[in-house]
């Protein structure tokens, strides 16, 4: 199809307009050439009749030969090309005339209208005899120039059209290839690389062609390896992620899928592999695993969906029997026999069940958290497990109730809802340095405060305890600071914090402590950190690491829930610490079971050995009271003591009788 604004009307467009441009320029020249061809002609006639009528008028006129005169001037006025003929004599009277009235004037010498007007002298031997002028008609020469122009003028539309035969044969035979070029491009660009381009005859187009096909061949094979790239898990050539949520958006956006299964699959011990072993070692495991999968679950969509992660998602069907092929799955993935360096290693797998039908959804997001959530109940529960999501379990219940939490930790940040109280230790004897614990708080919408169990507990979880255990550190240096700057008298001199044991194992902590007491100009003796001993021991290396920056710095060190794990009696002379907070499932019922008095007394005995100071928890009666100040720990902390209060309405002046008042019960 001939459009006006394609590429070949414009090559036609502008090669006609340059073929009109020389010819008119071919033409102009070709009549400035019959001008000067016609006025040549005219003056050589002119010079050939001036020295013919010269030499014959020359001996007449000398005579005085009228008679001769007349016949000659008759036989040259007989000429087609003369209009008229008059001879002078020397004084310039007319002597005869042919085709000029006697009394009707000469024109002047020169050209008018169609007739050159010529006058001459005729002279001989170098004397004036008279003159001549005649008249010569062009009439004839201007009837040829006006052929010649016509004619040219022709010749000129002739080529014309031949020059716009041939520009449109020529777009057809190369303008064509272009177009046909334009149209593969096209198709290239809506993604089709199928392009058949016929040859030319042209050696530049036909190269042209060539490569371009050669291109698309090349643009073809990189489209499809990015494709596939794009899809698929560079180690294990399994699916990735992005092509399991593909897949699994279109199983549950078919309507005649009714149920949709996922499985989430963790390896355990996998980490301790990839540690000892090295990425290479971990890699082709990861590879065997991704391979074990594809093969035992055909029928399933499988995909590598994070580092020891593995994802299959399928239609259910009434044959299938998913607890048995997930638990097949563990088997043989337990069974894998891996070898590196004549070492033996074995991996097991937690995998996470989700139904779409029984949870009644339909949606991607939700199906993968539920998958997600199963997987992570099978490892909490003892791995190399099945854990099928039930909504309505206790466990999983829990889990959301800790997600929720943990969603609402930036909020709380963000709106200041955090707050802090504290909570006075009672010194049981002697003279003892007032202390007590700071506590976290949440104001609630009814302007009162809840103790944050739930948040805790979910941010322990997933590992969000760093910030909770920065913003304590931060907001408690900042209060001390403030007090001490209002140089207001607060009667309690040593102020215990908690210590997460996600917090005590970065290395990058005690850094964050002593700059937070360095940047509020602190007294570290002011500080107390307390520290469980079961993330002591989980800790070992850098939990030693910080008891002694902090010690070190001038602050002390508790060992919180003292107890609850008899191995920390071995580990207690290397923490250096300087109190034991015992267990409070030892003390809330010391008055009345024997086996914890006991348990208490022999702790209380280790730490005096040990030059540490003790505190009990949940002191909630004043029989506990009793019963732990006869044994001889120093502090009771608990609500029989003091109720928790804000840290910001401490006392101006912490007197001696409400430091002995819990004593004297």
């Amino acid at each position: 199809m001939f459009r006006l604004n394609s590429f070949r009307a414009r090559v036609i467009s502008w090669g006609a307009l340059m073929g009109v441009t020389v010819l008119i320029l071919m033409l102009s020249i070709n009549l400035h050439s019959i001008e000067e061809q016609i006025n040549h002609q005219i003056e050589a006639r002119i010079n050939y009749t001036r020295d013919a009528y010269q030499a014959a008028l020359a001996m007449p006129l000398a005579e005085r030969d009228d008679v001769t005169l007349h016949e000659m001037i008759d036989i040259w006025g007989k000429s087609g090309d003369i209009s008229y003929l008059v001879v002078m004599d020397e004084t310039g009277n007319r002597r005869v005339s042919v085709g000029l009235a006697d009394d009707e004037p000469l024109p002047a010498p020169g050209k008018a209208d169609s007739v050159y007007h010529v006058r001459f002298d005729v002279v001989s031997a170098g004397k004036r005899y008279g003159s001549l002028q005649y008249g010569l008609l062009t009439d004839y020469l201007t009837a040829t120039r006006e052929r010649l122009i016509l004619y040219n003028i022709i010749t000129a539309l002739v080529g014309i059209c031949l020059s716009c035969i041939l520009l449109v044969i020529f777009s057809r035979h190369v303008v064509k290839p272009l177009i046909n070029l334009s149209n593969a491009a096209e198709l290239i660009t809506s993604g089709n690389y199928d392009v058949q381009l016929e040859t030319t005859g042209v050696s530049e187009l036909d190269s042209l062609l060539k490569h371009f096909r050669a291109m698309a061949l090349t643009v073809s094979s990189k489209i499809s390896m990015l494709e596939w790239q794009a899809q698929h898990d560079a180690l294990t050539d399994a699916f990735n992620r992005r092509a399991f949520e593909k897949r699994a958006s279109e199983l549950l956006d078919d309507p005649e899928i009714s149920d949709v299964i996922m499985l989430y699959i963790d390896l355990d011990q996998f980490k301790a592999i990839n540690d000892s072993c090295g990425h290479n070692a971990g890699d082709i495991l990861l590879t065997r695993v991704a391979h074990l999968l594809e093969s035992r679950l055909s029928e399933a969509f499988v995909a590598r969906i994070g580092g020891d992660e593995f994802g299959a998602v399928m239609p259910l069907n009434d044959e299938m029997n998913i607890q048995k092929i997930a638990q097949t799955i563990i088997e043989d993935i337990s069974n894998i026999s891996f070898e590196w360096e004549g070492q033996s290693y074995r991996v097991g797998a937690s995998i996470g069940v989700a139904s779409s039908s029984s949870l009644g959804i339909r949606s991607l997001k939700e199906l993968m958290i539920a998958a997600d959530t199963a997987c992570f109940g099978a490892k909490e529960l003892g791995r190399s497990r099945i854990q099928v999501y039930h909504p309505n379990d206790d466990y999983f219940r829990q889990r959301r109730e800790d997600l929720r939490s943990v969603a609402q930790l930036d909020n709380m940040l963000a709106q200041n809802r955090f707050a802090l109280h504290y909570q006075r230790f009672s010194p049981l004897a002697g003279d003892r340095r007032s202390h007590a614990e700071i506590l976290l708080r949440v104001r609630n919408p009814e302007g009162g405060f809840d103790i944050p169990v739930s948040l805790i507990h979910a941010a322990e979880r997933y590992n969000l305890m760093p910030r909770i255990d920065h913003w304590v550190i931060k907001s408690a240096c900042q209060q001390i600071a403030q007090w001490e700057k209002e140089k207001r008298e607060i009667g309690i001199e040593c102020f215990s914090i908690n210590v997460s044991g996600a917090s005590l194992s970065d290395e990058r902590f005690p850094d964050f402590v002593l700059d937070q007491i360095h940047a509020n100009s602190v007294s570290p003796k002011k500080l107390c950190f307390e520290i469980t001993e079961s993330s002591a021991i989980a800790n070992l290396n850098t939990a030693l690491h910080f008891i002694e920056s902090v010690r070190r710095a001038g602050a002390t060190v508790a060992l919180d829930d003292f107890g609850s794990d008899l191995s920390s009696f071995g580990y207690l002379k290397r923490f250096q610490a300087d109190y034991l907070k015992i267990d409070g499932a030892f003390i809330s019922n010391i008055d009345t079971d024997s086996a914890n008095f006991a348990t208490v007394k022999a702790i209380v005995t280790l730490a005096r050995a040990h030059g540490l100071r003790t505190v009990a928890e949940f002191v909630h009666n004043n029989s506990i009271l009793r019963v732990i100040r006869e044994i001889g720990v120093d502090y009771a902390q608990g609500f029989h003591c003091h109720m928790p209060e804000p840290l910001n309405t401490l006392p101006g002046r912490y007197t001696s009788a409400s430091r002995t008042e819990c004593i004297a019960l």
